[in-house]
């Protein structure tokens, strides 16, 4: 059995707000995460410096986001995507 340090590590470190999204806001992290050139790291710096996925997916369409130029995931295929997941139960 782990001792609680190591127990610690696997503890979720997500606030429980985080926790439960909604339909619209489960779209927008996926949109988020699926974009090139934003992985965990980025995606969590987004959130935590927009309060957001929308506001972060809107600040980047309209370009407040320094001089970094960022190409989101396609809307649709995000809808499919979810639609796919839902359709097996995930």
């Amino acid at each position: 059995m782990a001792d609680k340090s190591q127990a610690d590590l696997f503890r979720s470190t997500v606030p429980p707000a985080y926790t439960e999204l909604s339909d619209a806001q489960r779209h927008d992290w996926l949109r988020l995460f699926r974009s090139p050139r934003i992985g965990p790291v980025t995606f969590r710096d987004l959130l935590n410096h927009f309060g957001s996925a929308r506001q972060a997916i809107v600040a980047l369409e309209s370009g407040q986001f320094g001089s970094k130029r960022f190409q989101l995931a396609d809307v649709h295929e995000i809808s499919r995507e979810l639609e796919r997941a839902q359709k097996f139960g995930a």
